[in-house]
């Protein structure tokens, strides 16, 4: 093979160990769902969700008792290409992996928590990047104090057992 052209392939063959891991890396959709958005919100840009995913703070786990209480919305990871068919064909199913954002409210931050096969789950920051990311798309990152009391997991159950009366 000539220089120029062993050059080439070899830039093409980087590039393709780059791109490929980053596509991999990353959920086909992300889904946040739950009170108060009025319909799920799904995420379909593969950039966008390695980013979101990124966003989350590996290195600062927090303690299960600061989400105590707290209101979250339900996430949903979609990996793979099965899981594309299903959501473009309007299916949003409930097998894939899982878990909760929860909003900021007053001095306690922003978290994730997602449920791996491999390890237990455990409270994580969610950075700046990730919150303009579902902000941009209409997720609320921050509740005042009184909307998020009204949310919390026990009023929403006081709520519906008063409603089923």
């Amino acid at each position: 093979m000539r220089p120029s052209r062993t050059a080439a392939v070899l830039a093409a063959l980087l590039a393709a160990a780059v791109l490929v891991p980053a596509r991999a890396a990353a959920p086909w959709a992300v889904v946040v769902s739950g009170p108060p958005l009025a319909a799920p919100v799904i995420l379909t840009d593969r950039q966008e969700n390695h980013r979101l995913l990124l966003a989350v703070r590996r290195d600062a786990g927090l303690s299960w008792s600061e989400l105590d209480g707290r209101p979250y919305l339900w996430l949903t990871l979609y990996w793979g290409e099965w899981w594309e068919v299903q959501v473009r064909q309007g299916r949003l199913p409930t097998t894939s992996q899982q878990g909760r954002f929860y909003p900021a409210v007053g001095d306690r931050p922003a978290a994730v928590v997602i449920h791996g096969a491999a390890s237990r789950p455990v409270p994580q920051p969610l950075e700046a990047e990730g919150l303009a990311i579902l902000a941009a798309h209409g997720v609320p990152v921050r509740l005042a104090p009184d909307a998020a009391a009204a949310l919390a997991p026990a009023a929403l159950l006081g709520a519906a057992a008063a409603a089923g009366r």
